[in-house]
């Protein structure tokens, strides 16, 4: 649930990015993160796991479907209100 935050974060950032493009920026920061934790084993004592990418995507794509949701409640709420 590390990532569930980063999740929310990036469509607030860059509100034009897709779901897809989200998913796709977090993997890549999930993966590059445990390659430094594996690269650096000697000098910090981590381990890196793939357990730990798939529940940071499963974090972060849980906050990405919560800001979707959100903004979809909004737009009916708004257009809903425009009628």
């Amino acid at each position: 649930m590390l990532f569930f935050p980063f999740g929310i974060l990036i469509p607030l950032i860059w509100t034009r990015l897709r779901f897809w493009q989200a998913m796709q920026i977090v993997v890549l920061l999930s993966i590059s993160i445990e390659i430094l934790q594996y690269m650096s084993r000697t000098w910090i004592n981590r381990s890196s796991d793939v357990n730990d990418v798939i529940l940071n995507v499963v974090g972060a794509s849980l906050g990405l479907m919560l800001v979707t949701l959100m903004r979809l409640l909004n737009s009916s709420r708004t257009a809903v209100s425009r009628a």
